[in-house]
């Protein structure tokens, strides 16, 4: 009796470093946790017990669970991939779309953030809620108090470098202070990745970066425009 032979089917292509810019993009976005260490920061020097009374809470707020996260992320991965893929062939791909279902699976492939950070995309606007233990932010300082809210961010590629910032926070439905916010908008969460010559070369390669109709529309460019 003749044995058939099996035929071994080829293994998934692995992540490239390069390709790993993907993660990176998205720890930008996640940025929002730089940010409240920021705040932390500030809040020690300042008005600590009158920002602790007014934005802060003795219970973490419970944030949706993210279903199917690994699966999302390997689709997005592979999606990420072909886009990238095809402007390093100097062609320009079809638009790059994101979702917030694909900024939550990048999340959920985060342990020090899974279950602390959930985005939505709400027409123009990426919001992302968040809910933080200020123990843990400042090192056992404010035991049992947490920082439940939502961060408004500003997202866009403009002279070939990625901006991503924080517009607006509101802690325990609150605004967090204006001196507070004023040092916050400043900040471009995407710095690391604008003065990385790897990623950079990627980023100008981005033609437009817009948020509409409650999506992350990214288009690409040919570097010899």
């Amino acid at each position: 009796m003749a044995t058939m032979e099996t035929t071994k089917l080829p293994a998934p292509p692995k992540l490239k470093k390069s390709y790993r810019w993907v993660l990176y993009t998205f720890l930008g976005l996640v940025g929002l946790t730089i940010c409240v260490l920021v705040i932390g920061g500030l809040v020690i020097r300042h008005a600590v017990k009158s920002f602790v009374q007014n934005h802060t809470q003795t219970q973490p707020m419970v944030l949706p669970k993210i279903e199917d996260g690994p699966e999302k992320m390997e689709q997005l991965t592979g999606k990420f991939m072909a886009f990238k893929a095809a402007l390093d062939a100097d062609t320009i791909p079809e638009p790059w779309i994101l979702t917030a279902d694909d900024l939550n699976a990048v999340v959920d492939s985060i342990p020090p953030i899974k279950d602390k950070l959930f985005f939505s995309i709400d027409g123009s606007q990426v919001n992302a809620k968040f809910s933080l233990s200020l123990e843990q932010l400042t090192k056992g300082k404010f035991k049992g108090r947490y920082l439940n809210g939502v961060a408004h961010l500003k997202v866009g590629v403009a002279n070939q470098f990625l901006n991503i910032s924080i517009d607006a926070i509101e802690a325990n439905a609150k605004p967090l202070p204006g001196y507070l916010m004023k040092i916050i908008r400043q900040k471009n969460l995407a710095d690391a990745l604008n003065n990385n010559v790897n990623q950079a070369q990627t980023i100008q390669q981005i033609d437009t970066l817009e948020v509409k109709d409650d999506q992350i529309v990214i288009k690409g460019r040919s570097l010899f425009q």
